[in-house]
């Protein structure tokens, strides 16, 4: 396990939480979509670098499960596709720490499960917490 990049990937997160809008801002809650939509890509990206074709078809296979959730929540900014986006991160955490397992993709770095698992699970745990939160603070208000 690379420390160091787990460590950078925690920093990263916080430099996130703290200087963006919060997701459940109904009117700025567009830069965890778009994210979330990026972070897959880097895979492809990857895969393209070393002309890697069976990994670079199965990136682009995988990235649906985290793009497809981030266009939904992009576009609709309700609490259940705020709850989505938020599963979605966690779920490229886990894809992350696994994907080694699932295929070997040549042009991924070595330490960029650790950094990037480290980003999308903190931020995947903050956008549940913050929708957890709308949602008691709905429930008060009712």
């Amino acid at each position: 396990m690379n420390i160091l990049a787990l460590i950078i990937g925690i920093l990263v997160a916080i430099f996130i939480v703290t200087r963006f809008p919060s997701p459940t801002n109904p009117k700025k809650s567009t830069y965890y979509p778009i994210l979330l939509a990026t972070f897959p890509l880097y895979y492809v990206v990857f895969a393209l670098s070393v002309l890697h074709i069976d990994a670079l078809v199965q990136e682009v296979l995988y990235s649906l499960w985290f793009i497809i959730p981030a266009l939904l929540a992009f576009k609709f900014s309700a609490r259940p596709f705020l709850f989505l986006l938020g599963t979605a991160y966690l779920g490229h955490a886990v894809y992350d720490a696994f994907h080694e397992q699932l295929f070997i993709n040549n042009g991924t770095p070595s330490w960029w499960p650790e950094f990037c698992g480290a980003v999308d699970g903190l931020l995947g745990l903050f956008i549940l917490y913050k929708v957890w939160r709308r949602h008691q603070t709905d429930e008060r208000d009712k």
